[in-house]
């Protein structure tokens, strides 16, 4: 991958909403049902975030796309998704499909040089790799023909792709080669790889040729062409395991990872579902460190955030009469803004124009600018607000993305088995000889670093019960100031991908329904996970 390029970015999925903005695409992972970052309803932590059909309601999920631009690594297509099997009543087995499939794309991350940087030093790089997790198996492609295809599996066969009629098949490669017949339209053949405007006719798939063709001595069929008119179809190196590429495979942000693949918990139905997270196996922290070391010369025009600092800034409501002729003035009063929230300039240029006021203060080298920001905001009640706010020199701030403002870096300390007996301890879930037997565990992760964060617990912890719950979870994303600091979240854990017999089988008789007794879908969900 090249060092020192700028990395494009784009959402996996287009907002449905017309008046977009990036806070919204964090609120609108409140309607997922479930999957949030950065724990799970067990106590333990959940490394990204899903979509599902709950989520189709917000965007566009027809289809995956890349997060960032990279290269593709590794991916796995399943043939038919895999089936969990559990055991139902009255006596059955209860089959649930889910798909295996994922993509694998590596990132490099790295501020820009910056005009005020002398050109000798090298910006901090950061790997960083984007997993998409649980796409579309290859049946439902083969059912789906006119289904896009990802560019990084290798063209198989191509469909003849012309507007109306056939494609002439040609004795010579160019336009003055006899014409031998014609391909159908639609037609799946094979072409042998090669440079050119036309390429040499292997075997038709499905279609035909009219009049048909006679093969030659050795099997082949005669002829050629037009490279131009044919439609790839791609198809992955293998199925069911996975393709781990010998050379990454370039891939831009917004080019298409792949489909939805389908979900089924034991207890629920079937449904379209996708995993996605971001990781890294580096220093983040250091990385971090170092970007905002660099980010001190880069130009006053990188600073694209706005920061509003909690207690500092207050929203005059809106009036009918206040517009670029009577703009708002500081010293009317206003609601206090009772939240810490960084505003994307992207957010403050998609304003309507009346939504945007520059008053030009005479004989100061400052001018006020004023935004009117609805649905961002609370005040010390709790309550929404809505209104004018004014950028002000010392109150609200300037910052580069580059400074990570306000991003916290979090060790996790725990193991799986410490994590859940906290939670369950936390539900009444625990015997009273349960609680005895795992006192150890729940005081450990009682002082643990998650609960140490006090500023996600004022948050999202609404009961103040010590745990985070799916609910709780699910509440705080629908506010954007919520929303934000779970995402400026950067959690050091084992990744819940890496797979380690003996943490697991710690969780056995945690699971345990009946005392001394294997929990049957937990041993069921165990095994398929080393899929």
């Amino acid at each position: 991958m090249a060092n020192n390029r700028t990395m494009n970015w784009a959402y996996p999925f287009p907002h449905k909403g017309t008046a977009t903005n990036p806070l919204q695409y964090l609120t609108g992972l409140a309607n997922a049902s479930g999957g949030y970052y950065p724990t799970g309803g067990n106590g333990l932590w959940h490394g990204g975030v899903h979509f599902d059909q709950n989520t189709a309601t917000v965007f566009d999920q027809s289809s995956v796309r890349c997060i960032a631009d990279g290269e593709v690594i590794a991916y796995k297509v399943d043939s038919t998704y895999p089936l969990s099997e559990y055991a139902d009543s009255p006596p059955r087995i209860r089959r649930c499909p889910f798909s295996s499939g994922f993509v694998l794309v590596k990132h490099r991350l790295s501020p820009p040089q910056g005009n005020s940087v002398s050109s000798a030093s090298v910006p901090p790089s950061l790997i960083l790799y984007s997993l998409y997790m649980h796409l579309q198996d290859w049946a439902t492609y083969q059912t789906s023909p006119n289904l896009p295809r990802p560019e990084f599996w290798e063209a198989e066969s191509y469909i003849v792709d012309t507007k109306n009629q056939g494609l002439n098949i040609r004795s010579a490669p160019d336009t003055n080669g006899a014409i031998l017949g014609m391909l159908t339209k639609g037609a799946r053949v094979r072409v042998e790889p090669s440079e050119g405007s036309f390429r040499k006719l292997l075997s038709i798939i499905s279609g035909a040729a009219e009049p048909p063709l006679n093969a030659n001595s050795d099997g082949s069929l005669p002829g050629y062409v037009a490279f131009s008119l044919l439609k790839a179809q791609n198809e992955p190196k293998a199925k069911d395991r996975v393709v781990v590429l010998d050379q990454g495979i370039p891939i831009k942000a917004g080019d298409l990872i792949g489909h939805l693949g389908v979900y089924q918990n034991h207890n629920d139905m079937a449904q379209p579902l996708m995993h996605l997270e971001v990781f890294s196996c580096e220093d983040v922290p250091s990385f971090i460190a170092k970007s905002r070391t660099w980010a001190h010369a880069l130009p006053d025009s990188d600073k694209t955030l706005l920061k509003v600092h909690k207690n500092a800034s207050r929203l005059i409501a809106h009036r009918i009469d206040i517009n670029a002729d009577n703009p708002p003035k500081i010293s009317e009063g206003g609601s206090e803004i009772d939240v810490d929230l960084i505003i994307p300039q992207a957010l403050l240029d998609d304003l309507p124009a009346a939504n945007k006021i520059k008053v030009v203060n005479m004989g100061t080298p400052q001018d006020t600018r004023w935004w009117r920001l609805d649905g961002l905001f609370e005040d010390k009640g709790g309550n929404p607000i809505n209104g004018w706010l004014a950028e002000q020199d010392l109150i609200t701030t300037r910052h580069s993305p580059w400074e990570w403002p306000d991003f916290q870096c979090v060790e996790d300390t725990d193991s799986p088995a410490e994590k859940l007996a906290y939670a369950f301890h936390i539900k009444g879930i625990l015997s009273t000889e349960e609680q005895h037997k795992y006192r150890t565990q729940i005081n450990k992760t009682d002082g643990g670093p998650i609960l140490t964060i006090a500023r996600l617990y004022n948050i999202v912890d609404t009961d103040n019960d010590g745990a985070l719950t799916s609910d709780e979870i699910r509440t705080a994303i629908g506010y954007p100031w919520r929303a934000q600091v779970l995402g400026q979240l950067i959690i050091k854990y084992e990744s819940e991908w890496f797979w380690d017999q003996s943490k697991w089988d710690e969780l056995d008789p945690l699971m345990e329904e009946v005392p001394g007794q294997p929990n049957p879908i937990w041993q069921t969900e165990k095994n398929e996970s080393r899929r």
